[in-house]
């Protein structure tokens, strides 16, 4: 496969190159100089998953644990892939969303008049800090596997919670009801 600009919507090429060859076969200085590489020049074959493995790798050469490798890759890869990885970054932009919306609705009180828009919103955006707080747990404490798979699926319904309330206070704004 051709290799893939980093940051176009977050997507790279499978891991097919040749990092991901050196990597299954065990050669870690060549690996490491071959993404770090790639990296420079603004490509990536393996993608982050190659990264990943290369320092899953290091951490179980570095430790003289060849054992627990495959322990180390699934351990990254499970922390990487979960949901709550997805869910952190995401509240914390759904924060930032509410805290503009604030902002203008203060600055459009001045023209048009009173509202609880604002007040609304600021509700809305604690249910996304409260939803970034539990995917925080979720992806701390991976380590208990139904601890934090309990936790991410409370993050997941509070995160929705918030969607739908963002949703509903400005489909109330937009139709001049609150």
């Amino acid at each position: 496969m051709a290799a893939v600009p980093i940051g176009i919507a977050g997507r790279v090429a499978p891991a097919t190159g040749s990092a991901a060859a050196l990597i299954r076969t065990g050669s870690m200085a060549r690996a490491w100089l071959q993404t770090a590489a790639l990296l420079a020049i603004g490509t990536v074959r393996g993608g982050i998953a190659a990264i990943r493995l290369i320092t899953a790798d290091s951490l179980a050469v570095a430790g003289n644990k060849q054992s627990s490798v495959m322990s180390n890759r699934i351990a990254v890869r499970a922390r990487s892939d979960s949901l709550s990885s997805h869910i952190l970054p995401v509240s914390g932009t759904m924060i930032g969303v509410c805290t503009t919306l604030i902002g203008l609705v203060k600055i459009a009180t001045l023209k048009h008049g009173t509202s609880h828009v604002d007040q609304y919103a600021a509700l809305v955006a604690v249910t996304f800090l409260a939803s970034a707080m539990t995917s925080y747990l979720s992806i701390r404490w991976s380590d208990r596997a139904q601890l934090s798979t309990r936790i991410e699926r409370l993050a997941d319904v509070i995160f929705l919670c918030g969607l739908a309330g963002i949703t509903l206070v400005a489909t109330l704004f937009a139709y001049e009801v609150i």
